[in-house]
């Protein structure tokens, strides 16, 4: 019997990174300079013309990337100056 665990906890960019790996093995993964994926993980921010490939790569949904995107604490500091 398979048994699926599914979390309830939103990852952040900086957890997906994390969980990849590691930005050394998340470069590698996606051919990118290291020094750029600690750069994503240190502003918490993968740019969204990288999450295609990290959703093909099973890493995360592009639905789990954008609400980590608008969930970070500079999205919504943004969201509440134009409310």
């Amino acid at each position: 019997m398979l048994y699926f665990s599914y979390s309830t906890v939103m990852r952040s960019h900086s957890d997906i990174i994390t969980a990849a790996g590691g930005p050394a093995r998340l470069a590698r993964g996606l051919k990118v300079p290291s020094n750029r994926i600690n750069q994503w993980k240190r502003l918490d921010s993968i740019p969204p013309r990288y999450w295609p490939a990290i959703a093909g790569r099973g890493l995360a949904s592009l639905e789990e990337l954008a609400a980590a995107a608008a969930n970070r604490p500079r999205a919504k500091a943004k969201e509440q100056q134009h409310a």
